[in-house]
């Protein structure tokens, strides 16, 4: 049986992240016109949950934003990428858990914001869905 929850996968994947209050980021704060742009793709590391990553349109460009909150990520990065183009990855700050990054070269592609986390020795990567 399917139970309708009247919640949007971003504030699913924010309550998985935040421990039961939606921590997502709704738009990019540099442009709150933008809108999100295709679907959430979420980070694992094994079945571990450890972020997720978003693609927003406006202002003249694509963002991508990364999630990390709640993981033992050291690092994130998030970056735009299209077939034939990936954007320089935008990192962020020692345990810096959101990171945005933009780009306005891409707005005639079909693109995806694709994201990695930096756990010890490893990196966990995930992109989120294509859109046109």
């Amino acid at each position: 049986m399917l139970i309708e929850l009247g919640m949007t996968t971003t504030t699913i994947a924010a309550l998985l992240l935040g421990g039961g209050t939606a921590q997502a980021a709704e738009t990019p704060p540099e442009c709150p016109s933008a809108v999100e742009i295709g679907s959430i793709g979420t980070l694992y590391r094994g079945g571990t949950v450890m972020g997720f990553v978003k693609q927003f349109e406006g202002c003249g460009g694509k963002f991508g934003y990364v999630n990390s909150k709640r993981s033992r990520a050291e690092f994130a990065e998030v970056r735009i990428s299209s077939a034939g183009f990936e954007s320089e990855p935008t990192r962020g700050e020692l345990d810096q858990y959101e990171v945005w990054t933009f780009n306005a070269d891409v707005n005639d592609r079909c693109t995806t914001a694709s994201a990695a986390l930096y756990v010890g020795e490893d990196v966990v990567y995930g992109a989120s869905g294509s859109s046109c």
